[in-house]
């Protein structure tokens, strides 16, 4: 029952916006978030770590800047058999 409201509610909204824009504004829509699916899959590693050069050269101090230089168990989901 608590993902039936959610679901309500976006089918409601595309609703709503299919009809003000039409099915133009839908497609321009569905391509929209397309793209933001795509970028987030090939770009997900930058969510998860942040290296000094992408953020001008300043890194919080005590974080490593590679995988390769963290402890054992910290570098890789498959040290935990995930």
């Amino acid at each position: 029952m608590e993902t039936i409201i959610p679901i309500l509610i976006t089918i409601i909204a595309l609703s709503f916006y299919s009809f003000m824009t039409g099915i133009t504004g839908v497609i321009i829509l569905l391509v929209i978030i397309a793209i933001v699916m795509i970028f987030v899959y090939f770009k997900q590693n930058l969510f998860l770590y942040m290296p000094s050069k992408l953020a001008y050269y300043k890194v919080v101090p005590g974080m490593h800047k590679s995988p390769d230089s963290n402890p054992f168990g910290l570098r890789h989901p498959s040290e935990h058999n995930l």
